[in-house]
């Protein structure tokens, strides 16, 4: 990298909507929180040329750019690789875009590709299992940093891709976009629900979030009432467990119903078997909501004491036990935890990483 670079550019295209997933919202907070500091550097956000876009910032311009409408891939292989080098810039890629020609600083947020390839069944994620190996390994080859979410992601990174540890930043997911949204308490007229009276989990199709668990613990304990995010078909259980009757299933919900859920609800329950970082938890904290999360992966690195720990592979669950103990959880700890997290902390130690490299 020539050493005039003084312009930086993040990949954009996936935070022109206004209800970002995970990795959309790691990166959305984190430049938000970066537009409200003091930067000695102009920083733009690069999106496609469409019509509609939601991103609004104070300092950090958002550059539309690209001679056609092409779709999101095409759009980071081609536009948003040429506007790079005519710009000489530097590039930041927190949303797993992964150009194929690589970014100077790009976010891996786990090794879920890597670690999991039988959560890819069929061709077609198949091949975007393929394509996804193939282009983070062209980018860890040509970045100058990586980032990843938590240590633990880390050290898989590093063992997996044959890298230095010093070429590895951890920039922690946070919590305080919670803050900002709306409880949206009708949905549990909706489904029919009380307060404190139900286990709220997301949902997932994919098996390492150990969907499996939830269904367990719904049979363990029939008295019981499970919510879960998401469509009634999951496709990592059998029939029987589809139909498994106090579990239900709300569909797709918005930010602010998630919020109401995991406020009312008289716990929320993690059982994933692999995470990057696990941001879900954090939120239910943010949510003043007791957590019991898996003893897996990262899990046990973010939540410290403030979660209930559970083995996510035995499957004889006594859900008032869990209960029972969460409610042993010092508030204290709680607070501990939301504590070491921000986005503010995130943005910070972003820009520091960017020093190094400038």
């Amino acid at each position: 990298m020539r050493k005039d670079k003084t312009k930086i550019v993040f990949l954009g295209d996936t935070l022109i909507n206004e209800e970002p997933l995970g990795v959309q919202r790691y990166a959305l907070e984190i430049i938000k929180e970066i537009d409200k500091l003091s930067v000695p550097w102009p920083i733009e956000v690069l999106v496609p040329n469409v019509e509609e876009c939601s991103l609004v910032l104070d300092n950090i311009k958002v550059v539309k750019y690209g001679k056609y409408n092409r779709t999101g891939f095409v759009w980071r292989q081609i536009d948003y690789p040429k506007y790079i080098r005519r710009q000489n810039a530097l590039s930041v890629d927190l949303t797993l875009g992964l150009c194929i020609w690589g970014s100077d600083i790009v976010c891996l947020h786990d090794c879920i590709y890597e670690n999991y390839p039988k959560d890819f069944v069929g061709l077609k994620r198949q091949l975007k299992r393929y394509s996804y190996l193939f282009r983070a390994q062209r980018n860890v080859k040509r970045s100058r940093l990586l980032l990843t979410v938590s240590n633990t992601s880390k050290n898989e990174l590093v063992s997996y891709y044959r890298i230095p540890e010093s070429k590895v930043v951890v920039i922690n997911d946070a919590w305080q976009h919670m803050t900002n949204v709306e409880e949206d308490d009708n949905i549990l007229d909706e489904l029919n629900l009380s307060e404190k009276a139900f286990y709220f989990t997301l949902g997932s199709q994919l098996p390492h979030k150990n969907f499996k668990w939830i269904v367990q613990a719904a049979m363990c304990n029939p008295d019981k009432l499970f919510v879960v995010t998401g469509s009634r078909k999951i496709t990592s259980c059998s029939e029987d467990y589809n139909d498994c009757p106090n579990i239900i299933y709300s569909g797709f919900l918005t930010d602010g119903q998630v919020k109401s859920l995991m406020k009312n609800s008289k716990l929320f329950v993690f059982p994933s078997l692999y995470e990057g970082f696990g941001i879900p938890p954090l939120e239910a904290l943010a949510s003043e909501t007791n957590i019991a999360v898996s003893n897996c992966s990262c899990l046990p690195e973010i939540y410290g004491n403030s979660a209930v720990y559970f083995d996510p592979l035995k499957y004889e669950i006594d859900m008032d036990s869990i209960v029972a103990d969460s409610e042993k959880v010092s508030a204290n700890e709680r607070e501990k935890i939301l504590s070491k997290y921000s986005w503010r902390k995130s943005a910070e130690a972003l820009l520091e990483a960017i020093v190094r490299i400038m």
